[in-house]
């Protein structure tokens, strides 16, 4: 794999992270268990959707392997950028289902868990973002 790849491929992963751990830090998020076990749930529905969604993306995109809409995006570079993004986005919001579905189970709470939720929330828009831009560029390609 060329190094720019490699390098994009860590920055599409480090960029997300880093910016929902310093943005949560500048929340002071004030919730009681109650009302953080029903936001839970709320975000977790929300969570299994845009799973569903984007395995379904990843398995149109896949599907379309070999048509001359997807060459064409492939020699610009951006299929592998855009699955790997994808998928990428999918296994999180499937490891952050697992966790929070786990938390509500056990009906486990505390400051740490609120902060790592708030994480998980911006770690998931920005990589929707992310999604939507590289979808986008993938668009743009092929209207140009």
């Amino acid at each position: 794999m060329k190094l720019k790849h490699c390098v994009r491929r860590i920055l599409l992963i480090a960029f997300p992270v880093a910016c929902a751990v310093l943005l949560s830090l500048c929340f002071d998020v004030k919730l009681g268990s109650e009302e953080f076990y029903e936001i839970v749930k709320i975000v977790v529905g929300i969570w299994a959707t845009l799973l569903g969604f984007l395995i379904t993306a990843v398995s149109i995109l896949v599907t379309f392997t070999g048509s001359r809409l997807t060459e064409e995006i492939k020699q610009t570079g951006h299929f592998k950028t855009v699955l790997f993004i994808y998928i990428l986005t999918s296994i999180e919001l499937l490891l952050f289902l697992s966790v929070f579905v786990l938390i509500l189970l056990g009906q486990i709470f505390s400051s740490i868990i609120v902060l790592f939720f708030v994480v998980a929330i911006i770690v998931t828009m920005l990589n929707m973002l992310e999604c939507l831009l590289f979808l986008s560029l993938i668009v743009y390609t092929i209207y140009k």
